[in-house]
């Protein structure tokens, strides 16, 4: 028979095991899910190269076919309009990412069905031997998706622009949103809409630990109406 103290003793080691193994558990299904976050930002990433692609094989091949038409028939009209499709065309290609481009043509049109404004100010995207896609994407798709989600509740002027730059060795990132003033300031930390607080919150981590990778920096203004997030990335310190 077990003496009061011996029993009060094994009671307690008992929920001491019990808090190690919750704890323990705990941690294994966070790692878990950052694991299936990660697997899920490179599979949509795989997925808006593929899409990119084809979409712009298939404009390229329609509109070498009407260049052709037009210079057999000679028709000037539509030599001038093919022209001013090249143009359209080449607008879409900055360089760099194809998979960045596809990225923010994808955000692009989600804006546009939401009424939103976008303007970007492209003069370089990151390629592969500067920094790697997936840390690529997960930064600049999770700020995205929190802009487009904090402007589409902006009771007006919903705009979200992104400006992306290359000084020295290192890329910089901006993206500005409009966001509804009366939700308050949130200086620190990512403004969000007030829905799906879990995802956003999961979103800016896995942009902390992609910049982190490249000893670069992720710094929040708000401005009352519109929040600002710079991101710095040092491309020659990949871990």
């Amino acid at each position: 028979m077990y003496l009061p103290d011996t029993l009060l003793t094994t009671v307690i080691v008992l929920i001491g095991i019990n808090i190690i193994l919750i704890g323990a558990l705990w941690k294994i299904n966070l790692k878990a899910d950052r694991q299936m976050k990660s697997l899920m930002e490179k599979w949509k990433a795989q997925n808006l190269y593929m899409d990119y692609t084809v979409e712009f094989c298939h404009e390229t091949k329609s509109l070498i076919g009407e260049v052709r038409d037009s210079i057999r028939n000679s028709r000037p009209e539509e030599e001038n309009r093919c022209v001013e499709k090249c143009g359209q065309l080449l607008k879409r290609s900055r360089g760099g990412s194809t998979v960045l481009e596809a990225l923010l043509i994808h955000k692009e049109q989600i804006c546009r069905r939401k009424n939103i404004e976008f303007a970007d100010r492209i003069s370089f995207l990151p390629g592969a031997e500067n920094m790697r896609a997936t840390d690529a994407v997960s930064v600049m798709g999770n700020l995205l998706d929190n802009a487009i989600e904090a402007a589409s509740v902006s009771s007006d002027g919903r705009r979200v622009e992104v400006i992306s730059e290359k000084r020295k060795n290192v890329w910089f990132l901006k993206v500005v949103n409009s966001k509804n003033p009366s939700g308050g300031k949130t200086e620190g930390k990512a403004a969000d809409a007030g829905k799906d607080r879990a995802d956003h919150g999961m979103g800016m981590e896995i942009v902390r630990a992609a910049v982190d990778r490249y000893s670069g920096t992720v710094k929040f203004q708000d401005s009352g109406d519109t929040f600002t997030v710079n991101v710095a990335v040092f491309m020659k310190n990949a871990a």
